[in-house]
């Protein structure tokens, strides 16, 4: 009897937050922020004094499985400022809730194109090959009724290479950007649920929940 009771006091405080995500599972954010670029080694150290800013923009279209994981997909742009450097990545997100307000997430994906600037621009003998890239990192999430602001702070992992062809030979140098970056935001809540789908969704959250409390003697999502 007590073991009953335990469940469903858990089940009870968890569900205004699990129903809350589950009546909206689709969500879509809109980010910007700004970084400083800590190293960018190589081979050839070009100026390793000089700290270069880093701009970002992104857009994020996401889906929570569970009230604190959510999976979706994220495109936007990365601004290296003293490598003139601009790419266009597109990536997989991943979002787990710590706390309603507090998240951890981490990006990770590609270069569809990328653009570069400056000096070196029109530099036929300069050739760039882009590898992936990733950011992880906390953030902050404060929610209205379908809408709200985030903020985050992250670390940014980017690597590429540098390759210049001589008259005699190609020297290739193998690079990789590390930085830190502020992040805000605005994120939408996206088509509700219809009430039945709510009720059915209830339903097969309260039973799995409570097997697996019954089996392991905590709540799933903790």
């Amino acid at each position: 009897m007590k073991k009953i009771l335990f469940v469903l006091a858990i089940l009870l405080m968890v569900q205004r937050y699990a129903m809350a995500q589950q009546n909206h599972p689709w969500w879509l954010s809109v980010d910007m922020g700004y970084g400083r670029v800590l190293a960018d080694k190589g081979k050839y150290d070009y100026d390793p004094n000089t700290k270069q800013g880093m701009g970002k923009l992104s857009a994020k279209l996401g889906y929570y499985l569970t009230p604190k994981f959510s999976l979706g997909a994220a495109i936007g742009a990365n601004i290296y400022q003293y490598s003139d450097i601009t790419t266009f990545p597109i990536a997989i997100d991943l979002r787990y809730h710590l706390t309603p307000h507090l998240f951890a997430y981490t990006d990770i994906g590609i270069p569809l194109a990328a653009e570069t600037a400056g000096y070196w621009a029109n530099d036929d003998n300069r050739d760039y090959i882009f590898g992936g890239v990733a950011d992880i990192g906390l953030g902050g999430r404060w929610m209205g009724k379908r809408a709200g602001l985030t903020a985050s702070l992250g670390y940014h992992l980017f690597p590429y290479s540098l390759q210049i062809n001589d008259e005699n030979k190609t020297f290739t140098d193998n690079r990789i950007t590390q930085g830190i970056f502020l992040q805000i935001g605005i994120e939408f809540l996206l088509f509700p649920l219809a009430d039945n789908e709510k009720k059915e969704v209830k339903s097969k959250r309260f039973w799995y929940e409570t097997v697996v409390l019954f089996l392991f003697g905590r709540y799933p999502l903790n």
